[in-house]
């Protein structure tokens, strides 16, 4: 089992408090506007879930919750810290409204001047949190994770309860409904500076320190990728996000290709349709890199977008001898960082590294997505990353083509495409392939990557990719690949081959926090929706 696995995932549900029943820190009266994070632990003994929140109330446990917030107006990096605390005890750890308020402040003032429906539009907060013994620095629990929520359902203050369910099994959500709270909340006891170890005093709290070692954005890119590939908004630089390659150079004695994607905000009624993160966890990422070593570790979605939803459709018709792509102008990044726990004993014990790979925004205007068509491939930089990240398969859907061969008129819809490579049916879509995009400047960003290790390192980040699509699984983006024979005076009526890109690396699901026997599912998904089409014969 590869080291990022020994770790243990975030099941965030917002949900009201119906009865207070726990001894804790302070009570409100009447609750504050904010958000309100509540732990609770569970683990998985003699084939039952049990609840062991009584440990937080051990004097020896302490937890720790960091969220930050994607707000990529406020700041230079995107993000904004809104709690970085350790508490003891049962209870809910408190973000005043007045402290969330700018960053959905940030965001209306965007969509009002973008001409977008605030009620179509979702973020994300990303939660950080660890348990751990304080009298010998050893984490009982960490998990972390993406929760998403809309900005307009906090344009007036109140209070919601974020409970942090969390155990060794998986992670899931249900925010469906946001629940205003409308009875006393309990807070848990922020850790103070007379905590004692050993007997001993210490002057300075307990922490869980994320640093970030890098970060990967647009502006990284400018001087490898033609100006025309920028574009700059409210002092923000996107990109051309690739969603659709179709590569038809292989022959020009082929058919014509034909593929087209449609994104429809009202298929899903409860605005699961977004940009999925990824992330990885582990220890010695990056001395693994700098080392030379592609690291031990898989890749995860994240459970809430950090971007959605409005509406994106074009075609493409692609001649032998030629090649298209459709993309999204979109700001993806890519942050590095590592995690120490400090207290008085060892100081600094190190805990492990995270990457964090994710769209903060996507440009948009009067409810759609802005993007178009280019000819050709994408520029070289991109297309070496993409190779180099990924490992090239043969599509062979049964039913759509005939012995791995796509016969003139047969077409693969992308909803059979997308089911028949998503093996753990997480629903992941249409692969964004934010590493391959920024993978070029991994070496003059990450430290001490020389040689060997550049080329290492540019792999890594290259098998990064994001997931635009629905998480409910009785909606998926349209679209389709089709060869079109002869189309006009283009192409000829010929079957054809086509090759697609998938992640190097495998990405992980855990199971449903109620299947405590399950095994992790882990599958490799297409990246950038590649098609390679050669005649067939």
């Amino acid at each position: 089992m590869v080291k990022s696995l020994r770790r243990f995932f975030l099941i965030v549900v917002i949900v009201s408090i119906l009865v207070i029943t726990t001894i804790s820190y302070a009570l409100f009266l009447s609750p504050k506007p904010g958000l309100y994070f509540s732990p609770s632990l569970y683990s998985f003994e003699s084939n039952m879930t049990n609840d062991i929140s009584s440990l937080l109330d051990n004097k020896n446990v302490v937890w720790h919750i960091h969220v930050s917030a994607i707000a990529p107006f406020l700041s230079n990096n995107d993000f904004v810290d809104l709690l970085d605390s350790c508490y003891s005890g049962q209870g809910a750890a408190y973000i005043p409204y007045e402290s969330f308020k700018p960053v959905v402040d940030s965001w209306l003032t965007v969509l009002k001047q973008r001409h977008l429906d605030p009620n179509y539009f979702t973020t994300s907060l990303i939660i950080s949190v660890e348990v751990f013994n304080k009298t010998d620095g050893k984490i009982l629990y960490s998990a972390f994770d993406t929760m998403k929520y809309r900005p307009i359902d906090f344009s007036f203050p109140k209070g919601v309860l974020v409970k942090l369910n969390i155990d060794g099994n998986g992670v899931s959500f249900d925010e469906k409904n946001l629940w205003i709270l409308s009875l006393p909340i309990l807070l848990a006891e922020p850790e103070n500076t007379n905590s004692t170890f050993n007997g001993s005093k210490h002057t300075q709290p307990l922490s869980q320190i994320e640093t970030t070692i890098s970060y990967i954005a647009p502006e990284n890119l400018t001087g490898l990728l033609p100006g025309d590939f920028f574009k700059q908004e409210n002092g923000k630089l996107y990109m051309k996000v690739p969603i659709l390659i179709i590569d038809n150079t292989q022959s020009n004695n082929s058919a014509t290709m034909g593929g087209s994607i449609d994104i429809n905000i009202n298929a899903a009624k409860d605005y699961s349709l977004g940009i999925y993160p990824a992330f990885s966890a582990g220890n010695d990422i990056f001395n693994s890199l700098t080392q030379g070593i592609l690291p031990n570790v898989n890749i995860r979605l994240g459970s809430g977008q950090t971007w959605g939803s409005y509406y994106f459709g074009y075609m493409i018709n692609v001649p032998p001898g030629s090649a298209k792509w459709i993309y999204i102008w979109a700001r993806p990044v890519i942050k590095f960082t590592i995690i120490h726990y400090y207290n008085p004993i060892s100081y600094a014990d190190y805990t492990e590294d995270r990457v964090y790979a994710l769209v903060t925004d996507v440009l948009s205007y009067n409810n759609a997505i802005e993007g178009g068509i280019e000819s050709g491939l994408p520029p070289q930089p991109i297309m070496n990353n993409l190779f180099v990240g990924t490992n090239e398969t043969r599509v062979a859907v049964p039913t759509f083509t005939i012995g791995g061969i796509l016969p003139v008129n047969g077409s693969i819809p992308f909803a059979i495409l997308f089911n028949y490579y998503d093996k753990c049916k997480t629903n992941f879509e249409v692969g964004l392939a934010i590493g391959s995009l920024l993978g070029s400047s991994a070496c003059s960003v990450l430290p001490g990557l020389e040689g060997v290790a550049c080329g290492v390192a540019t792999e890594f980040v290259s098998t990064f990719s994001n997931s635009l699509s629905s998480m409910d699984p009785l909606y998926m983006i349209n679209g389709v690949v089709q060869n079109e024979g002869q189309l006009f005076e283009y192409g000829y009526n010929v079957p054809v081959i086509l090759d697609m890109r998938v992640s190097k690396l495998s990405y992980i699901v855990p199971p449903p926090s109620y299947c405590f026997w399950c095994s992790n599912c882990t599958f490799s998904p297409p990246v950038a929706l590649y098609f390679k089409a050669i005649p067939a014969g």
